[in-house]
This record gives C-alpha cells, sequence and structure tokens, in this order.
C-alpha cells in the first residue's frame, strides 16, 4: 500500500475544507467542521506512519503550543468552579482551536508537501474569496432597497438552537450588519466569517495567499483591489492600516540590501520622493481630518473596548501567574471581558506562564522566517520566493491584528493562522523538496479525443516513454490499439454539443484526478480535455497544451477555451502564434 498517497489524499482533503466554507457557511457546521478535518488527517497521518515503519517528527513549535495548550488547561481546571457551564462550555470550545492547531502543524510537517500543493491551496482561497465578492454585491444592492441587517439561520440553525453566543454566531448565516459611524449608519460586511474585523482579515490573508500563482497581472490587479474593497466594506480599522502596512513592511525587509543601494546611488532623488510623501501624507491626514474620523468615529465601540482592556487587566492582577481560565461577562457590557485583543485575551486566562509560552511560540515563528531571507531571496523558483514573502505578510498582518482582536473565537481565521505558521515551519522542506525534484518521476494525464488528437500525442513517444503516465480517451479500435499496454481510463462520446457527455465527463475527471494524481496535463484537443485542464488547475497541476498541426488559419475551440489556463502552449505553425500570443512555436510533431 503506498502510505505516501493517502497523506496526499488526506491533506487534498484537508485543503478541499479551504474550497468549501462558504457550502459550511450556508450549513452553519462552521463551529467544528475543521477541528474534524484537523482530526481526521492527524490520525491518518499517524496511521501511515506505522503502516510505513516510520516515526512521527516534531520540533519546537510543536513543543511550545503543546506547552501552551497545557498550561491554558491547566487554569480552567484550576478555575473551574469560578464560572457557569455556559462560560466553561465556551472557555473548552476556546481551548480546542490550539488543539486545532497543534495537530495541524504536527500533521503537515509530516507530509511532503510540493509546491502543486500550496497552488492548490491558493485556488482553493481564491474561490471563497470571489465568493465574498459576490455576497457584498448581493448585500450592497439589499441595503440600498432598505434593508440594514441581514441575518438568516443556517440549515443547522434552523434545527439547534444555542443559548452560547459564539455557538449562535457560528450558526447564524449573516451577510452584513448595520451600525452607526461618524453619526451615519454605514454597512459593515461580515461575509462568511462571524463578525467585521475577523472578516477583514480572512479577506487580507486570502488576498495574499491568492496572489503566489497569479500569472495574469490584470487578475492580480483584480484580485487586490476587490479584496481592498471588501476589507474597506468591513470598516476594520485594524486591518484597513494593518494590510498596507505589513506588505510594505515585510517587503521593506526582503529587499532591504537592494533599497538601500538604490537609495545610496539616488540620494536626491530618493530624499524628494520621501518628502513629497511625507507632505501629501500630512495634507491628506491632517487637513481633513481623516485621523479622528478613523479613530475616533465609532466613539461607543471605542469606550467599550478601553473599559475591557481596563477589566481585563484588573482580572489578570488577580491571578498574575496561571490566569482566570475564563473570559468573564460583565452585566454592563455585551462581550466578554478579554476579547478584543489576542494578547491580553492569554495574559488574562493563562497568567504569565501561558503568555510566556504563546510569545515565545509567535517569536520562534518570526525567527524561523527571518532566518530564511536571504536563502529565499536569492530563490530562482518564483512561486517559492513569493511564497516565503507572502507567509511573512500574513504572520504581520495577525500580530498587529492580535493587538485589537481575539484568535479562538472566529473559525476560519484561527485556520488560516495555523496554516500560514504550518508553511513558515516547513518552507526549508518545502524548497529541498522542489530542488530535488526528479522530474523523471513526475505522473503526466495525457488526455483528448482518439484518432488525429491521440496521434499527435503518440509522436511524443520518445518523451514520455520512460515517465510515469496514463491516458483518458474515446474508447475505440484506434485507441485501442495504440494503448494496448497503456493504463487507461475511457471517457464518454460524442463531445460536440453534447451537455450530458460533458457533465459524465466532468464526473469522470474528478474521479481520475482525485486517484492519480497527476503532476502534469497534457493534450492536443478535444473537448474531453476541457474539464481536466480547468480542475488540474485547480489542484495545482501543470498544464501543456499542442495545437492541432492541421488548424493554421483558425483556432481550434479547445484551444480558446484552454489558453488562459496553461502554463505552456505549443504551435507547430508561427501562423497559429496570430490567435496565441504568449505560445511557443516547437515546429511540427509530423
Amino acid at each position: 500500500m503506498n502510505t505516501k498517497n493517502n497523506d496526499i489524499r488526506s491533506f487534498d482533503g484537508f485543503i478541499l475544507t479551504i474550497a468549501l466554507i462558504p457550502l459550511f457557511w450556508i450549513l452553519g457546521i462552521k463551529f467544528f467542521i475543521f477541528h474534524l478535518v484537523s482530526l481526521v488527517l492527524f490520525v491518518n497521518v499517524i496511521i501511515n506512519k506505522k503502516r510505513n515503519n516510520s516515526k512521527m517528527k516534531y520540533n519546537k513549535l510543536h513543543y511550545i503550543l503543546l506547552f501552551f495548550i497545557l498550561a491554558y488547561s491547566l487554569s480552567i481546571i484550576l478555575n473551574f468552579n469560578m464560572e457557569d457551564i455556559k462560560r466553561i462550555i465556551a472557555s473548552v470550545y476556546n481551548l480546542s482551536y490550539w488543539v486545532m492547531g497543534l495537530l495541524t502543524m504536527i500533521s503537515l510537517y509530516n507530509i511532503d508537501i510540493k509546491i502543486k500543493d500550496i497552488n492548490f491551496i491558493s485556488n482553493s482561497i481564491k474561490l471563497v474569496l470571489l465568493f465574498q465578492v459576490l455576497l457584498l454585491i448581493v448585500g450592497v444592492c439589499l441595503w440600498i432597497f432598505g434593508i440594514k441587517n441581514l441575518q438568516i439561520s443556517s440549515l443547522i440553525g434552523a434545527f439547534l438552537n444555542s443559548n452560547i453566543d459564539l455557538l449562535q454566531d457560528s450558526i447564524s448565516t449573516k451577510f452584513y450588519i448595520s451600525q452607526w459611524d461618524s453619526g451615519k449608519e454605514v454597512l459593515r460586511f461580515i461575509g462568511v466569517s462571524i463578525y467585521p474585523t475577523a472578516c477583514a482579515l480572512i479577506v487580507g490573508v486570502m488576498m495574499v495567499y491568492s496572489c503566489i500563482n497569479i500569472k495574469s497581472n490584470k487578475f492580480r490587479i483584480f484580485i487586490i483591489c476587490a479584496s481592498y474593497i471588501l476589507v474597506l466594506a468591513t470598516r476594520s480599522r485594524t486591518v484597513i492600516v494593518a494590510l498596507p502596512l505589513s506588505i510594505f513592511i515585510i517587503l521593506a525587509v526582503f529587499y532591504f540590501n537592494d533599497i538601500k543601494q538604490l537609495i545610496t546611488k539616488n540620494k536626491k532623488i530618493a530624499l524628494a520622493i520621501f518628502m513629497l510623501f511625507v507632505i501629501g501624507l500630512f495634507t491628506i491626514v491632517f487637513r481633513y481630518g481623516i485621523i479622528d474620523k478613523f479613530i475616533f468615529g465609532r466613539e461607543g465601540s471605542n469606550n467599550a473596548r478601553m473599559q475591557i482592556y481596563k477589566e481585563t487587566i484588573n482580572i489578570f492582577l488577580q491571578n498574575k501567574f496561571i490566569g482566570s481560565g475564563y473570559k468573564i461577562y460583565l452585566p454592563n457590557l455585551n462581550v466578554p471581558i478579554g476579547s478584543h485583543s489576542t494578547y491580553l485575551s492569554i495574559l488574562m486566562k493563562t497568567g504569565v506562564i501561558g503568555f510566556t509560552i504563546f510569545v515565545s511560540f509567535i517569536v520562534l515563528l518570526w525567527k524561523s522566517w527571518i532566518n530564511k531571507i536571504k536563502v529565499f531571496k536569492n530563490e530562482k523558483n518564483t512561486e517559492l520566493k513569493l511564497l516565503h514573502i507572502c507567509t511573512g505578510i500574513t504572520m504581520l498582518l495577525y500580530s498587529i491584528w492580535f493587538i485589537t482582536e481575539d484568535i479562538d473565537a472566529p473559525q476560519i481565521a484561527c485556520l488560516l493562522f495555523f496554516i500560514n505558521a504550518s508553511i513558515i515551519n516547513g518552507l526549508d522542506k518545502l524548497r529541498l523538496e522542489c530542488k530535488k525534484n526528479d522530474y523523471s518521476k513526475i505522473n503526466i494525464c495525457f488526455v483528448g479525443s482518439s484518432g488525429g488528437h491521440l496521434t499527435h500525442l503518440m509522436q511524443l513517444k520518445p518523451w514520455w516513454k520512460d515517465k510515469k503516465r496514463f491516458w483518458v480517451t474515446f474508447n475505440k479500435a484506434d485507441a485501442i490499439s495504440q494503448l494496448t499496454d497503456e493504463k487507461t481510463y475511457w471517457c464518454y462520446y460524442p463531445t460536440n454539443r453534447n451537455i450530458k457527455n460533458l457533465f459524465r465527463n466532468t464526473l469522470l475527471a474528478i474521479r481520475v484526478l482525485a486517484i492519480e494524481k497527476p503532476d502534469l496535463i497534457v493534450s492536443s484537443g478535444a473537448a474531453p480535455a476541457i474539464p481536466y485542464y480547468y480542475l488540474g488547475k485547480f489542484i495545482g497541476c501543470k498544464l501543456v497544451y499542442i495545437e492541432v498541426y492541421d488548424r493554421i488559419d483558425s483556432p481550434t475551440v479547445t484551444g480558446k477555451i484552454v489558453y488562459p489556463l496553461c502554463d505552456k502552449f505549443i504551435v507547430q505553425w508561427d501562423e497559429q502564434l496570430n490567435y496565441y500570443k504568449n505560445a511557443e512555436n516547437f515546429g511540427g510533431l509530423f
């Protein structure tokens, strides 16, 4: 039994939960689904390790996170009689986020993750991001028509009536809320999260990760602009500032020496640009009172936040070493004491002991990222370099967000934090995996119609004969004779203007790609290739398409459909370059 494939499939299922976030949001099962998937992944990794007679691997970050969980648990146990049952359940649920995070980090550390898997994560995130763009458009339209608050019960919420606030938030499907800001009623977007500021963080992280594998500058600009509009729609002051600030700081740190040399060579120009920036910033911020509106626009929120911070510190001072274990409710506040700051919340709940362990975890993560700057700055693999930068931006965004918000309440934000931490923890391993990649061992999917299309691919036999491969084509006489000793999946035909067979071939593609996990998909047409290219792109496969030899004066329908997706598009005539501007002419196969 191939245990490595079992690991990969369980990891694919884990990534797929990201793409299915909109579905979980509609069903109202966010409150447990990520815990369940993390546990299943962890159990699968352990089982596969035992079958393979190998040991689980751990590092310092895992042990530190384990010690934090133990400190948190001890604090809850020692303070068990201090709160009612609702607060006990809520606190244990908050603790479960950290357990979920530990299981996730250990699992991902023990799986050989490839850059293809990172692309799968990035593409899953894009789907959720685009879904939230759609939600905002719908929300704005409803707001214009006078619906000021939109919250509907999810499918599970219709059957489960919970008195626990956090659980109630998770099983309710919210689009947006109405709030007063600077003396006027405004829309605050919530999306698939449980409150606006968490939504802003999630969108910011998704924007960063979406840009890892985008090749089109137009699409990248669209993703960045759409994401920041979503952030602005949440009206989260923290993320509105922290997102561009994080991007600027991380890029400045990553390219510090280059920037230093540039400034040294062009001192006068650099000084002039800096002065213009300062004058422009001063004019915009102070002349129009943006700081007053931005910071003091929601006076009620600011006052409540300050009161929460004050009470949090007071409770901490009553039990400095092991903490209170719980977030306590006060009659005059709508939110528990200890919310609105991860740092203060952990200090209050786990005391000096737990807080020190948590800070050690964050510092060690930062140390791991910073120590890799020199290596990844010289990395030739663009995707790896971008990944390192993106993990740094995400980490800084979280570090700032922790000042004003609590991580163990919004499920999706917590999941993305531990995925990012896991990637930082495994960047060296991922880099080595890419370096030692043996291209003779890649698994290739050849897909297309029988007849001339199949004949095109057979011309490549000197290249593919020593590589692992499988074929997807029609069950016809010529295909049977040419693929006698080959691993073959028979797809459905006819395909021209046949919606039924397109649907059947799409279902087949899902099954075949899940079983085979190809690294590369190659085709020369026709219609059967289309679902493989779209699904393959989504799961991170490399795509190569060869336009047919006999279409010189016009492009094929399949060629036009898959061209935007391809990593390499090959033509056989110079005339075909008129239709495919970024293609490469490798000459005729015949």
